[in-house]
């Protein structure tokens, strides 16, 4: 028997980064994400656009990523997430990559990814 589950327009997700540091060494850290709830229709546009990079990392991020957690500055401080603090998070170097390889691997398309 298969029984239905009450749809939720969102997910968390846990999203790991990967942080290239001014020295040139590499870094990890992790925050969770709230992912959008796509149709199973949605999920293969979506996919199919970024593995034909008719969708880029940034594109795709906008489209999925509706919150986030355990994301702070430098001091510390929480960041709210908005559409502005989700730009200036593009600045940082593989951010857009890392939040777009932890939503395939949410839908379970990550092994497919280049």
């Amino acid at each position: 028997m298969f029984k239905t589950v009450k749809r939720t327009e969102s997910y968390r997700y846990p999203v790991n980064l990967e942080i290239l540091e001014e020295d040139g060494s590499r870094s990890k850290a992790s925050f969770t994400g709230r992912f959008k709830r796509l149709s199973g229709p949605e999920v293969t546009e979506t996919t199919s656009m970024i593995f034909k990079q008719l969708l880029s990392d940034e594109a795709t991020t906008r489209k999925v990523l509706t919150g986030w957690e355990a994301v702070v500055d430098p001091d510390g401080n929480p960041i709210d997430f908005s559409p502005e603090a989700l730009e200036e998070r593009f600045n940082d170097h593989g951010f857009a990559r890392d939040v777009v390889l932890s939503w395939l691997e949410s839908v379970g398309r990550a092994k497919t990814k280049n």
